[in-house]
Protein backbone atom coordinates (compact mmCIF):
# COMPACT_ATOMS: atom_id res chain seq x y z
CA UNK A 1 0.00 0.00 0.00
CA UNK A 2 1.21 3.34 -0.81
CA UNK A 3 2.31 5.67 1.61
CA UNK A 4 0.96 9.40 2.40
CA UNK A 5 -1.40 10.03 -1.01
CA UNK A 6 -3.72 12.73 -1.37
CA UNK A 7 -6.08 11.22 -4.38
CA UNK A 8 -6.98 8.21 -3.37
CA UNK A 9 -7.50 8.00 0.88
CA UNK A 10 -8.00 4.16 1.26
CA UNK A 11 -8.29 4.64 4.72
CA UNK A 12 -11.86 6.74 4.11
CA UNK A 13 -13.14 4.36 1.60
CA UNK A 14 -12.53 1.30 3.71
CA UNK A 15 -13.97 3.14 6.49
CA UNK A 16 -16.84 4.24 4.25
CA UNK A 17 -17.45 0.68 3.10
CA UNK A 18 -17.35 -0.77 6.73
CA UNK A 19 -20.29 1.73 7.73
CA UNK A 20 -22.33 0.94 4.79
CA UNK A 21 -22.71 -2.30 5.36
CA UNK A 22 -23.36 -1.65 9.09
CA UNK A 23 -26.05 0.98 8.13
CA UNK A 24 -27.66 -2.26 5.82
CA UNK A 25 -27.33 -4.13 8.91
CA UNK A 26 -29.06 -1.46 11.01
CA UNK A 27 -31.88 -0.88 8.63
CA UNK A 28 -32.62 -4.68 8.41
CA UNK A 29 -32.81 -5.22 11.88
CA UNK A 30 -34.74 -2.15 12.60
CA UNK A 31 -37.50 -3.62 9.95
CA UNK A 32 -37.79 -6.81 10.88
CA UNK A 33 -37.84 -5.15 14.45
CA UNK A 34 -40.86 -2.86 13.45
CA UNK A 35 -42.55 -5.36 11.18
CA UNK A 36 -41.93 -8.84 12.98
CA UNK A 37 -41.37 -10.79 10.15
CA UNK A 38 -37.79 -12.13 9.44
CA UNK A 39 -38.86 -12.18 5.86
CA UNK A 40 -40.22 -9.30 4.20
CA UNK A 41 -39.07 -9.45 0.50
CA UNK A 42 -37.81 -12.37 -1.58
CA UNK A 43 -34.19 -11.39 -1.02
CA UNK A 44 -34.78 -11.71 2.56
CA UNK A 45 -35.17 -15.42 2.07
CA UNK A 46 -36.62 -16.61 -1.62
CA UNK A 47 -37.61 -20.39 -0.93
CA UNK A 48 -38.63 -19.34 2.82
CA UNK A 49 -40.96 -16.85 1.28
CA UNK A 50 -42.10 -19.41 -1.37
CA UNK A 51 -43.18 -21.92 1.74
CA UNK A 52 -44.73 -19.30 4.00
CA UNK A 53 -46.80 -17.96 0.81
CA UNK A 54 -48.49 -21.33 0.37
CA UNK A 55 -48.79 -22.29 3.75
CA UNK A 56 -50.84 -18.67 4.04
CA UNK A 57 -53.11 -19.48 1.22
CA UNK A 58 -53.91 -22.62 3.12
CA UNK A 59 -54.20 -20.76 6.66
CA UNK A 60 -56.88 -18.49 4.66
CA UNK A 61 -58.46 -21.14 3.30
CA UNK A 62 -58.95 -22.83 6.55
CA UNK A 63 -60.51 -20.13 7.99
CA UNK A 64 -63.18 -19.68 5.67
CA UNK A 65 -63.58 -23.79 5.48
CA UNK A 66 -64.23 -23.33 9.51
CA UNK A 67 -66.90 -20.55 8.21
CA UNK A 68 -68.19 -22.78 5.79
CA UNK A 69 -68.79 -25.86 8.50
CA UNK A 70 -70.18 -23.65 10.60
CA UNK A 71 -72.77 -21.76 8.42
CA UNK A 72 -73.51 -25.65 7.53
CA UNK A 73 -74.62 -26.13 11.30
CA UNK A 74 -76.75 -23.47 11.09
CA UNK A 75 -78.66 -24.52 7.88
CA UNK A 76 -78.75 -28.06 8.98
CA UNK A 77 -80.13 -26.61 12.50
CA UNK A 78 -82.97 -24.70 10.57
CA UNK A 79 -84.13 -27.66 8.05
CA UNK A 80 -84.09 -30.08 10.98
CA UNK A 81 -86.11 -27.09 13.48
CA UNK A 82 -88.77 -27.07 10.59
CA UNK A 83 -89.02 -31.09 10.49
CA UNK A 84 -89.47 -31.30 14.78
CA UNK A 85 -92.42 -29.27 14.16
CA UNK A 86 -93.89 -31.94 11.32
CA UNK A 87 -93.07 -34.92 13.57
CA UNK A 88 -94.72 -33.08 16.59
CA UNK A 89 -97.62 -32.49 13.77
CA UNK A 90 -97.82 -36.06 13.10
CA UNK A 91 -97.56 -37.41 16.62
CA UNK A 92 -100.71 -35.56 16.63
CA UNK A 93 -102.43 -37.37 13.55
CA UNK A 94 -101.33 -40.22 14.62
CA UNK A 95 -103.71 -39.48 17.98
CA UNK A 96 -106.31 -38.32 16.40
CA UNK A 97 -106.29 -41.87 13.65
CA UNK A 98 -106.59 -43.83 17.11
CA UNK A 99 -109.54 -41.79 18.07
CA UNK A 100 -111.47 -42.11 15.14
CA UNK A 101 -110.50 -45.82 15.35
CA UNK A 102 -112.61 -46.18 18.20
CA UNK A 103 -115.95 -47.62 17.70
CA UNK A 104 -117.96 -44.67 19.49
CA UNK A 105 -117.64 -42.26 17.09
CA UNK A 106 -120.13 -41.69 13.98
CA UNK A 107 -119.11 -41.21 10.99
CA UNK A 108 -121.14 -38.66 9.45
CA UNK A 109 -120.07 -36.24 12.09
CA UNK A 110 -117.56 -37.20 14.58
CA UNK A 111 -115.45 -38.40 12.43
CA UNK A 112 -115.65 -35.74 10.14
CA UNK A 113 -114.89 -33.30 12.98
CA UNK A 114 -111.64 -35.16 13.30
CA UNK A 115 -110.96 -35.56 9.89
CA UNK A 116 -111.19 -31.49 9.30
CA UNK A 117 -107.77 -31.28 11.73
CA UNK A 118 -106.51 -33.99 10.06
CA UNK A 119 -106.77 -31.91 6.52
CA UNK A 120 -105.26 -29.26 8.92
CA UNK A 121 -102.54 -30.84 9.72
CA UNK A 122 -101.77 -31.92 6.57
CA UNK A 123 -101.59 -28.34 5.02
CA UNK A 124 -99.05 -26.98 7.91
CA UNK A 125 -97.30 -29.76 6.55
CA UNK A 126 -97.19 -28.76 3.29
CA UNK A 127 -96.72 -24.85 4.52
CA UNK A 128 -93.54 -25.66 6.48
CA UNK A 129 -92.07 -27.64 3.58
CA UNK A 130 -92.50 -24.90 1.62
CA UNK A 131 -91.75 -22.01 4.01
CA UNK A 132 -88.75 -23.28 5.82
CA UNK A 133 -86.01 -21.45 4.35
CA UNK A 134 -82.50 -20.16 4.53
CA UNK A 135 -80.58 -17.70 2.85
CA UNK A 136 -83.52 -17.64 0.61
CA UNK A 137 -83.21 -21.37 -0.03
CA UNK A 138 -86.07 -23.61 -0.03
CA UNK A 139 -85.08 -26.10 2.49
CA UNK A 140 -88.23 -28.57 2.57
CA UNK A 141 -89.33 -28.49 -0.57
CA UNK A 142 -87.43 -31.30 -2.47
CA UNK A 143 -85.28 -28.46 -4.11
CA UNK A 144 -81.89 -29.83 -2.19
CA UNK A 145 -82.82 -33.77 -2.47
CA UNK A 146 -80.17 -35.82 -4.51
CA UNK A 147 -82.45 -38.99 -4.18
CA UNK A 148 -85.38 -40.19 -4.06
CA UNK A 149 -87.76 -40.39 -1.00
CA UNK A 150 -88.99 -43.15 -0.54
CA UNK A 151 -92.46 -43.71 1.93
CA UNK A 152 -93.68 -46.90 2.92
CA UNK A 153 -97.51 -47.03 3.26
CA UNK A 154 -100.62 -48.75 2.20
CA UNK A 155 -101.58 -47.22 -1.13
CA UNK A 156 -101.04 -48.61 -5.02
CA UNK A 157 -98.97 -45.73 -7.00
CA UNK A 158 -98.26 -46.11 -10.67
CA UNK A 159 -95.99 -44.17 -13.06
CA UNK A 160 -96.79 -40.37 -14.10
CA UNK A 161 -95.32 -38.91 -17.20
CA UNK A 162 -94.52 -35.55 -16.68
CA UNK A 163 -92.38 -34.66 -19.58
CA UNK A 164 -95.25 -32.97 -21.65
CA UNK A 165 -97.24 -31.33 -18.96
CA UNK A 166 -97.78 -30.06 -15.39
CA UNK A 167 -99.14 -33.32 -13.74
CA UNK A 168 -95.91 -33.14 -10.76
CA UNK A 169 -97.51 -33.98 -7.73
CA UNK A 170 -100.56 -35.73 -9.30
CA UNK A 171 -101.63 -39.14 -7.71
CA UNK A 172 -101.90 -42.23 -9.72
CA UNK A 173 -103.63 -45.48 -8.36
CA UNK A 174 -104.15 -49.07 -9.57
CA UNK A 175 -105.00 -52.26 -8.87
CA UNK A 176 -101.95 -53.64 -10.76
CA UNK A 177 -98.11 -52.90 -10.42
CA UNK A 178 -96.16 -50.76 -13.53
CA UNK A 179 -99.45 -49.15 -14.28
CA UNK A 180 -98.58 -45.90 -16.34
CA UNK A 181 -100.01 -42.58 -17.55
CA UNK A 182 -98.26 -40.47 -20.62
CA UNK A 183 -99.33 -37.51 -22.23
CA UNK A 184 -99.93 -36.68 -25.48
CA UNK A 185 -99.83 -33.63 -27.12
CA UNK A 186 -101.69 -33.97 -30.06
CA UNK A 187 -105.14 -33.65 -30.05
CA UNK A 188 -107.53 -30.98 -31.41
CA UNK A 189 -110.38 -29.37 -29.52
CA UNK A 190 -113.32 -31.55 -28.67
CA UNK A 191 -110.81 -34.70 -29.91
CA UNK A 192 -109.06 -35.34 -26.84
CA UNK A 193 -109.34 -39.51 -25.98
CA UNK A 194 -107.33 -42.13 -24.02
CA UNK A 195 -106.33 -44.99 -25.03
CA UNK A 196 -104.92 -48.21 -23.47
CA UNK A 197 -100.88 -49.70 -25.10
CA UNK A 198 -101.75 -53.18 -25.88
CA UNK A 199 -100.31 -54.38 -22.53
CA UNK A 200 -103.02 -52.83 -20.70
CA UNK A 201 -100.95 -50.97 -18.11
CA UNK A 202 -100.30 -47.52 -19.99
CA UNK A 203 -102.95 -45.19 -20.52
CA UNK A 204 -101.81 -42.39 -23.13
CA UNK A 205 -104.08 -39.28 -22.42
CA UNK A 206 -103.86 -37.07 -26.05
CA UNK A 207 -104.62 -33.48 -25.48
CA UNK A 208 -105.17 -30.41 -26.87
CA UNK A 209 -101.48 -28.24 -26.46
CA UNK A 210 -101.79 -25.26 -24.13
CA UNK A 211 -105.13 -26.76 -23.03
CA UNK A 212 -106.51 -26.76 -19.00
CA UNK A 213 -108.26 -29.93 -18.15
CA UNK A 214 -110.57 -30.23 -14.75
CA UNK A 215 -110.82 -33.37 -12.63
CA UNK A 216 -113.75 -34.69 -14.22
CA UNK A 217 -112.63 -33.70 -17.72
CA UNK A 218 -109.53 -36.02 -16.73
CA UNK A 219 -111.76 -38.57 -15.10
CA UNK A 220 -114.22 -38.56 -18.27
CA UNK A 221 -111.12 -39.76 -20.39
CA UNK A 222 -110.07 -43.18 -18.91
CA UNK A 223 -113.67 -44.02 -17.83
CA UNK A 224 -114.46 -43.44 -21.50
CA UNK A 225 -110.70 -45.11 -22.81
CA UNK A 226 -110.26 -47.41 -25.79
CA UNK A 227 -109.01 -50.73 -24.95
CA UNK A 228 -105.90 -52.00 -27.72
CA UNK A 229 -105.75 -55.63 -25.61
CA UNK A 230 -106.50 -58.21 -27.27
CA UNK A 231 -109.08 -59.27 -24.10
CA UNK A 232 -110.00 -56.04 -23.55
CA UNK A 233 -109.19 -56.58 -20.04
CA UNK A 234 -106.74 -53.61 -18.72
CA UNK A 235 -106.02 -52.18 -15.24
CA UNK A 236 -108.35 -50.21 -12.80
CA UNK A 237 -106.98 -46.87 -12.95
CA UNK A 238 -107.15 -43.36 -11.28
CA UNK A 239 -105.43 -40.48 -11.73
CA UNK A 240 -105.95 -37.60 -9.42
CA UNK A 241 -104.44 -34.26 -10.20
CA UNK A 242 -102.57 -32.36 -7.07
CA UNK A 243 -105.20 -29.30 -7.27
CA UNK A 244 -108.05 -30.55 -9.26
CA UNK A 245 -106.61 -28.70 -12.44
CA UNK A 246 -104.12 -29.33 -14.96
CA UNK A 247 -102.75 -27.53 -17.90
CA UNK A 248 -101.51 -29.16 -20.85
CA UNK A 249 -97.97 -27.81 -21.85
CA UNK A 250 -94.67 -28.93 -22.16
CA UNK A 251 -92.54 -29.44 -19.23
CA UNK A 252 -89.04 -29.86 -18.13
CA UNK A 253 -89.01 -31.82 -15.32
CA UNK A 254 -90.29 -35.59 -14.76
CA UNK A 255 -91.91 -36.89 -11.82
CA UNK A 256 -93.01 -40.02 -11.20
CA UNK A 257 -94.23 -42.76 -8.92
CA UNK A 258 -93.61 -46.71 -8.85
CA UNK A 259 -96.27 -48.85 -8.76
CA UNK A 260 -97.16 -51.19 -5.63
CA UNK A 261 -99.12 -54.04 -4.81
CA UNK A 262 -100.55 -56.16 -1.95
CA UNK A 263 -98.64 -59.52 -1.66
CA UNK A 264 -100.99 -62.21 -2.62
CA UNK A 265 -101.28 -66.11 -4.13
CA UNK A 266 -102.73 -65.85 -7.16
CA UNK A 267 -105.91 -67.49 -8.19
CA UNK A 268 -105.48 -71.08 -7.88
CA UNK A 269 -107.32 -74.54 -9.18
CA UNK A 270 -109.49 -76.46 -5.88
CA UNK A 271 -108.85 -80.15 -6.82
CA UNK A 272 -112.10 -81.58 -8.18
CA UNK A 273 -111.91 -84.43 -5.28
CA UNK A 274 -112.54 -81.69 -2.66
CA UNK A 275 -115.35 -79.67 -3.85
CA UNK A 276 -119.01 -80.71 -4.03
CA UNK A 277 -121.15 -77.98 -5.82
CA UNK A 278 -122.23 -75.29 -3.75
CA UNK A 279 -126.45 -73.61 -3.46
CA UNK A 280 -124.85 -69.92 -4.69
CA UNK A 281 -122.07 -70.50 -7.12
CA UNK A 282 -119.67 -72.90 -8.68
CA UNK A 283 -116.02 -72.25 -6.87
CA UNK A 284 -113.46 -73.94 -8.63
CA UNK A 285 -111.03 -71.15 -8.04
CA UNK A 286 -109.50 -69.41 -4.73
CA UNK A 287 -107.40 -66.47 -4.28
CA UNK A 288 -105.93 -64.91 -0.89
CA UNK A 289 -104.86 -61.20 -0.96
CA UNK A 290 -103.20 -59.74 1.97
CA UNK A 291 -105.09 -56.30 2.96
CA UNK A 292 -102.10 -54.81 4.38
CA UNK A 293 -98.90 -53.29 2.48
CA UNK A 294 -95.15 -54.35 2.32
CA UNK A 295 -93.43 -57.74 2.55
CA UNK A 296 -95.21 -61.12 2.88
CA UNK A 297 -93.75 -64.69 1.79
CA UNK A 298 -96.13 -66.89 4.06
CA UNK A 299 -97.13 -70.37 3.19
CA UNK A 300 -101.18 -70.64 3.19
CA UNK A 301 -103.06 -73.83 3.82
CA UNK A 302 -106.33 -75.06 4.36
CA UNK A 303 -107.13 -78.19 5.57
CA UNK A 304 -110.20 -79.84 6.10
CA UNK A 305 -109.45 -81.71 9.67
CA UNK A 306 -112.28 -79.74 11.74
CA UNK A 307 -115.75 -80.58 13.17
CA UNK A 308 -118.70 -78.25 11.89
CA UNK A 309 -118.83 -74.67 14.22
CA UNK A 310 -114.81 -75.51 14.94
CA UNK A 311 -113.12 -73.99 12.09
CA UNK A 312 -110.20 -72.42 12.90
CA UNK A 313 -106.64 -70.84 12.09
CA UNK A 314 -103.30 -72.09 13.30
CA UNK A 315 -100.03 -70.03 13.00
CA UNK A 316 -96.62 -70.47 13.49
CA UNK A 317 -94.61 -68.73 16.54
CA UNK A 318 -92.69 -66.65 13.60
CA UNK A 319 -96.12 -65.19 12.60
CA UNK A 320 -97.42 -65.07 16.48
CA UNK A 321 -94.35 -62.57 16.73
CA UNK A 322 -94.62 -60.29 14.00
CA UNK A 323 -93.01 -61.89 10.67
CA UNK A 324 -94.89 -62.77 7.84
CA UNK A 325 -92.50 -64.84 6.39
CA UNK A 326 -94.13 -68.18 8.63
CA UNK A 327 -97.24 -70.24 7.69
CA UNK A 328 -100.73 -70.34 9.18
CA UNK A 329 -103.64 -73.08 8.21
CA UNK A 330 -107.14 -72.82 7.82
CA UNK A 331 -109.11 -75.84 9.47
CA UNK A 332 -112.34 -75.82 8.21
CA UNK A 333 -114.89 -79.24 8.08
CA UNK A 334 -115.89 -81.17 5.45
CA UNK A 335 -119.61 -80.91 3.58
CA UNK A 336 -120.24 -77.42 4.91
CA UNK A 337 -120.07 -74.86 2.61
CA UNK A 338 -118.43 -71.31 3.15
CA UNK A 339 -118.68 -68.09 1.96
CA UNK A 340 -115.44 -65.57 0.91
CA UNK A 341 -116.60 -63.78 3.99
CA UNK A 342 -116.39 -67.01 6.58
CA UNK A 343 -113.03 -67.68 5.78
CA UNK A 344 -112.27 -63.78 5.97
CA UNK A 345 -113.79 -63.42 9.52
CA UNK A 346 -111.67 -66.87 10.94
CA UNK A 347 -108.66 -65.36 9.35
CA UNK A 348 -109.58 -61.72 11.63
CA UNK A 349 -110.02 -64.07 14.56
CA UNK A 350 -106.75 -64.78 14.67
CA UNK A 351 -105.55 -60.98 13.52
CA UNK A 352 -104.60 -62.02 9.98
CA UNK A 353 -106.40 -58.97 7.62
CA UNK A 354 -106.73 -61.13 4.50
CA UNK A 355 -108.82 -60.85 1.52
CA UNK A 356 -110.69 -64.26 -0.13
CA UNK A 357 -111.74 -64.09 -3.47
CA UNK A 358 -113.76 -67.73 -4.88
CA UNK A 359 -114.21 -67.51 -8.47
CA UNK A 360 -115.90 -69.24 -11.12
CA UNK A 361 -116.45 -68.38 -15.00
CA UNK A 362 -119.60 -70.16 -15.09
CA UNK A 363 -120.81 -68.65 -11.61
CA UNK A 364 -123.99 -66.26 -11.57
CA UNK A 365 -123.28 -63.09 -10.23
CA UNK A 366 -123.32 -62.79 -6.38
CA UNK A 367 -121.45 -63.96 -3.79
CA UNK A 368 -119.54 -66.99 -4.78
CA UNK A 369 -119.25 -70.14 -2.04
CA UNK A 370 -117.21 -73.61 -1.89
CA UNK A 371 -118.12 -76.76 0.00
CA UNK A 372 -115.33 -79.18 0.84
CA UNK A 373 -115.99 -82.96 0.97
CA UNK A 374 -112.66 -85.39 1.62
CA UNK A 375 -113.15 -88.11 -0.35
CA UNK A 376 -110.40 -90.32 1.11
CA UNK A 377 -109.83 -91.32 5.10
CA UNK A 378 -106.95 -88.78 5.57
CA UNK A 379 -106.85 -84.90 5.98
CA UNK A 380 -106.49 -83.07 2.63
CA UNK A 381 -103.93 -80.29 2.65
CA UNK A 382 -104.12 -77.67 -0.04
CA UNK A 383 -101.39 -75.10 0.05
CA UNK A 384 -100.74 -71.09 -1.13
CA UNK A 385 -97.58 -69.62 -0.66
CA UNK A 386 -97.48 -66.03 -0.77
CA UNK A 387 -95.95 -63.89 -3.30
CA UNK A 388 -95.00 -60.18 -2.99
CA UNK A 389 -96.48 -57.68 -5.62
CA UNK A 390 -93.64 -55.20 -7.38
CA UNK A 391 -92.90 -52.09 -5.30
CA UNK A 392 -95.04 -53.20 -2.40
CA UNK A 393 -96.52 -50.58 -0.64
CA UNK A 394 -93.64 -48.06 -1.16
CA UNK A 395 -93.99 -44.38 -3.35
CA UNK A 396 -91.23 -42.66 -5.02
CA UNK A 397 -91.47 -39.25 -5.24
CA UNK A 398 -88.83 -38.07 -7.69
CA UNK A 399 -86.41 -34.66 -6.77
CA UNK A 400 -84.59 -32.52 -9.61
CA UNK A 401 -82.09 -30.91 -6.98
CA UNK A 402 -78.62 -31.69 -6.58
CA UNK A 403 -78.26 -31.78 -2.93
CA UNK A 404 -76.40 -28.38 -0.92
CA UNK A 405 -72.58 -28.84 -0.81
CA UNK A 406 -70.75 -27.69 1.68
CA UNK A 407 -67.09 -26.74 1.09
CA UNK A 408 -65.03 -28.03 4.22
CA UNK A 409 -61.88 -27.73 3.37
CA UNK A 410 -59.30 -25.40 1.67
CA UNK A 411 -58.66 -27.31 -1.44
CA UNK A 412 -60.53 -27.88 -3.99
CA UNK A 413 -60.49 -31.93 -4.28
CA UNK A 414 -63.66 -34.00 -3.55
CA UNK A 415 -62.72 -35.02 -0.40
CA UNK A 416 -62.93 -31.70 1.30
CA UNK A 417 -66.53 -31.08 0.14
CA UNK A 418 -70.01 -32.73 1.50
CA UNK A 419 -73.50 -32.93 -0.12
CA UNK A 420 -76.97 -32.44 1.98
CA UNK A 421 -79.68 -33.76 0.50
CA UNK A 422 -83.14 -33.16 2.13
CA UNK A 423 -85.77 -34.30 0.39
CA UNK A 424 -89.37 -33.51 0.11
CA UNK A 425 -90.89 -33.50 3.61
CA UNK A 426 -94.33 -32.64 1.88
CA UNK A 427 -97.31 -34.44 2.99
CA UNK A 428 -97.30 -36.09 -0.69
CA UNK A 429 -93.82 -36.81 -0.47
CA UNK A 430 -94.37 -38.31 3.44
CA UNK A 431 -96.97 -40.26 2.54
CA UNK A 432 -99.91 -38.54 4.37
CA UNK A 433 -101.85 -36.60 2.05
CA UNK A 434 -104.51 -39.11 1.94
CA UNK A 435 -104.66 -39.87 5.06
CA UNK A 436 -108.23 -40.23 6.07
CA UNK A 437 -110.13 -41.33 9.56
CA UNK A 438 -113.76 -40.69 8.20
CA UNK A 439 -114.08 -44.19 8.45
CA UNK A 440 -113.22 -46.44 11.44
CA UNK A 441 -111.73 -48.62 8.60
CA UNK A 442 -110.10 -45.80 7.11
CA UNK A 443 -108.38 -44.87 10.77
CA UNK A 444 -106.92 -48.04 10.95
CA UNK A 445 -104.99 -47.78 8.18
CA UNK A 446 -104.30 -44.00 8.72
CA UNK A 447 -102.31 -44.79 11.40
CA UNK A 448 -100.12 -46.89 9.56
CA UNK A 449 -99.67 -44.18 6.99
CA UNK A 450 -99.00 -41.63 9.95
CA UNK A 451 -96.43 -44.31 11.36
CA UNK A 452 -94.43 -44.81 8.04
CA UNK A 453 -94.50 -41.32 7.42
CA UNK A 454 -92.98 -40.36 10.91
CA UNK A 455 -90.16 -43.30 10.09
CA UNK A 456 -89.13 -41.04 6.81
CA UNK A 457 -89.20 -38.07 9.04
CA UNK A 458 -87.11 -39.48 11.77
CA UNK A 459 -84.54 -41.03 8.84
CA UNK A 460 -84.18 -37.39 7.07
CA UNK A 461 -83.56 -35.81 10.44
CA UNK A 462 -81.38 -38.35 11.39
CA UNK A 463 -79.33 -37.50 7.89
CA UNK A 464 -79.22 -34.37 9.58
CA UNK A 465 -78.43 -35.12 12.87
CA UNK A 466 -75.45 -37.62 11.40
CA UNK A 467 -74.09 -34.77 9.37
CA UNK A 468 -74.53 -31.91 11.58
CA UNK A 469 -72.14 -34.20 14.31
CA UNK A 470 -70.01 -34.75 11.05
CA UNK A 471 -69.40 -30.99 10.56
CA UNK A 472 -68.98 -30.36 14.05
CA UNK A 473 -66.04 -32.53 14.11
CA UNK A 474 -64.91 -30.95 11.21
CA UNK A 475 -65.06 -27.66 12.77
CA UNK A 476 -62.31 -28.84 15.70
CA UNK A 477 -60.20 -30.51 13.18
CA UNK A 478 -60.12 -27.37 11.12
CA UNK A 479 -59.27 -25.54 13.76
CA UNK A 480 -56.92 -27.29 15.24
CA UNK A 481 -54.93 -28.03 11.71
CA UNK A 482 -55.36 -24.10 11.52
CA UNK A 483 -53.56 -23.45 14.87
CA UNK A 484 -50.81 -26.07 14.03
CA UNK A 485 -50.30 -24.74 10.25
CA UNK A 486 -50.19 -21.33 11.78
CA UNK A 487 -47.39 -22.00 13.78
CA UNK A 488 -45.39 -23.92 11.40
CA UNK A 489 -45.58 -20.44 8.69
CA UNK A 490 -44.19 -18.66 12.28
CA UNK A 491 -41.19 -20.46 12.17
CA UNK A 492 -40.65 -19.25 8.57
CA UNK A 493 -41.91 -15.74 8.75
CA UNK A 494 -42.33 -14.46 12.11
CA UNK A 495 -39.10 -12.33 13.53
CA UNK A 496 -37.43 -13.76 16.46
CA UNK A 497 -37.33 -10.31 18.33
CA UNK A 498 -34.22 -11.44 21.11
CA UNK A 499 -32.30 -12.40 18.04
CA UNK A 500 -33.14 -9.37 16.22
CA UNK A 501 -32.70 -6.88 19.06
CA UNK A 502 -28.88 -8.56 19.67
CA UNK A 503 -28.46 -7.73 15.63
CA UNK A 504 -29.53 -4.26 15.80
CA UNK A 505 -27.77 -3.59 18.41
CA UNK A 506 -24.54 -4.69 17.20
CA UNK A 507 -25.18 -3.16 13.58
CA UNK A 508 -25.64 0.27 15.31
CA UNK A 509 -22.66 -0.03 17.55
CA UNK A 510 -20.78 -0.97 14.52
CA UNK A 511 -22.05 1.87 12.38
CA UNK A 512 -20.94 4.65 15.21
CA UNK A 513 -17.49 2.88 15.57
CA UNK A 514 -17.09 3.17 11.60
CA UNK A 515 -18.56 6.70 11.90
CA UNK A 516 -15.64 7.43 13.76
CA UNK A 517 -13.26 6.17 12.25
CA UNK A 518 -13.97 7.38 8.80
CA UNK A 519 -13.69 11.27 10.34
CA UNK A 520 -10.44 10.04 12.14
CA UNK A 521 -9.39 8.51 8.20
CA UNK A 522 -10.47 11.90 6.39
CA UNK A 523 -8.43 13.71 8.60
CA UNK A 524 -5.22 11.91 7.39
CA UNK A 525 -4.36 13.77 4.44
CA UNK A 526 -4.13 16.88 6.42
CA UNK A 527 -0.52 15.68 7.55
CA UNK A 528 0.52 15.84 4.63
CA UNK A 529 0.66 20.14 4.65
CA UNK A 530 3.09 19.61 7.19
CA UNK A 531 5.85 18.22 5.04
CA UNK A 532 4.80 21.39 2.70
CA UNK A 533 5.53 23.90 4.84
Amino acid sequence: MAGMVVQHNLNAINANNKMNINVSGTKKATEKLSSGYQINRAGDNAAGLAISEKMRSQIRGLSQATKNANDGISLIQTAEGGLNETHSILQRMRELAVQSANGTYQDNTDREAIQLEVDALKSEIDRIASSTEYNGMKLLDGSLGGSKAVTEFGAKYGVVDTKSTDLAGSILTSNVAGAKVTIALGATKGGEAATWAADGKELVLNLVENETYSQDDIDKLIANADSRKADGIVADLSLKLKNGVMSATKAESTDETVAGVRASAAAKDIPADLLTSAISGFGDQIAITSNSYGADTRKISIVTDAQAGKENVTTTKADKAGAKDGEFVIHLSTGKEYTERDIQDLLKAEGLDYSIAITDKNAPDGDVSVKFDVKTDDATKYQFTMANGAGIGKEEVATTGKGLTFQIGANGVEDQRVTLNVNDMSSTAIGVANADVSTQDAANKAIDMVDAAVKTVSMQRAGLGALQNRLEYTVNNLTTTNENLTAAESQIRDTDMATEMINYTKNNILQQASQAMLAQANQQPQAILQLLQ
